[in-house]
C-alpha cells in the first residue's frame, strides 16, 4: 500500500511509522522545512516540502 500524509503532526507520523514497520511506502508532506529534516533522520520515506492542501 501507499500512503501520502498532508502535514507532520502527531497523528500523522504515529501511522506512518506503522505502515513503514509493515513494509507500506509513505510520503509525507510538511509546510515546515526544519519539521522534514528532523523527521527524515527517524522516518525512511519519502518527504516534500509545500502545502499539500493547494494543488
Amino acid at each position: 500500500m501507499r500512503a501520502v500524509f498532508v502535514g507532520a503532526g502527531a497523528l500523522s507520523v504515529t501511522t506512518a511509522r506503522r505502515l513503514l514497520e509493515r513494509g507500506h511506502e509513505v510520503v509525507v508532506i510538511d509546510r515546515d522545512k526544519a519539521r522534514i529534516e528532523a523527521l527524515s533522520a527517524e522516518l525512511d520515506c519519502g518527504f516534500l516540502h509545500g502545502d499539500g492542501s493547494t494543488p
